[in-house]
């Protein structure tokens, strides 16, 4: 999945901005409208979880069968003050078009650095007949985890692994790179549980020639060679879903059957 994401670099500082100030959809709300006011947030400091499980009549309390994180709602209250009823209402409405972007990027000014995805789903509607009112919006997040803004791209260590002490909280998926510099049949990426392949070491032909360039995402169990999916490469056992990144020390081994590429790996890494 790809979204635009917000330049981390161009952030106002914190004098001009309230701490918890949002970024929705690449624009902060507090300095595009100047008589809106970011009040405080709620929502992104905890989880929750749906737990499913039986009880049976021969023992204690019940058999844990599956968990599954619930969805995140994040509440954001505000305040617009304006001198004139006209001028509220221009504020109003130009909030409303802001918060319109469905699926995309909620940054706020205290964690710069992290991102969810989110879609407003409703703008409070404040009092009726006041320019100076306090309301709430929600924004609500399918995805409960928040990622960072910036992918980590690393490289083989000396030893030919990709070494990942991933600082995460939540599991994530790599997507893997290869260059290639000559005849190929295979490349191989094997984790600590799973193992994912491009190619065929017993064909004939090599799958792979000088200055290919391939990319297997095991987030969305895609293949793509020199940018065009192609998802005869991949082994019908692939175990995409297997291949994680888990809070902790990780080693994925890359190799292959001919001329060995350049490989890169790359992830982002998320939190609940």
């Amino acid at each position: 999945m790809l979204y635009g994401f917000c330049d981390t670099n161009q952030t106002p500082s914190a004098a001009s901005l309230p701490s918890e100030a949002l970024c929705f959809n690449g624009v902060w709300i507090d300095n595009d409208i100047s008589l809106y006011r970011t009040l405080y947030v709620s929502g992104r400091e905890s989880f929750s979880a749906d737990i499913a499980e039986t009880a049976l009549e021969s023992m204690d309390g019940s058999v844990f069968l599956r968990s599954r994180l619930l969805p995140r709602t994040i509440t954001v209250g505000y305040q617009i003050t304006a001198p004139t009823p006209a001028q509220y209402m221009t504020a109003f409405n130009r909030l409303c078009r802001l918060m319109s972007g469905k699926q995309v990027q909620v940054i706020f000014a205290d964690e710069p650095d992290k991102y969810y995805i989110g879609t407003c789903r409703t703008v409070g509607a404040p009092e009726p007949g006041r320019l100076s009112v306090k309301a709430e919006m929600e924004i609500y997040c399918a995805d409960p985890c928040k990622y960072a803004v910036q992918e980590t791209i690393i490289s083989p260590n000396n030893g030919g692994v990709f070494a990942v002490d991933y600082s995460g909280s939540y599991p994530v998926r790599p997507v893997f790179e290869a260059d290639f510099t000559g005849n190929t049949k295979q490349v191989m990426f094997t984790g600590a549980d799973a193992i994912v392949t491009a190619g065929d070491s017993e064909a004939s032909d090599y799958s792979f020639a000088r200055n290919d360039k391939l990319i297997i995402d095991c987030t969305d169990a895609k293949i793509y060679l020199n940018g065009a999916s192609t998802p005869a490469l991949g082994n019908i056992v692939n175990q995409y879903e297997e291949m994680l990144l888990i809070p902790g020390g990780n080693i994925i081994t890359p190799s292959s059957v001919g001329t060995a590429p350049t490989f890169r790996m790359r992830y982002r890494e998320a939190w609940l």
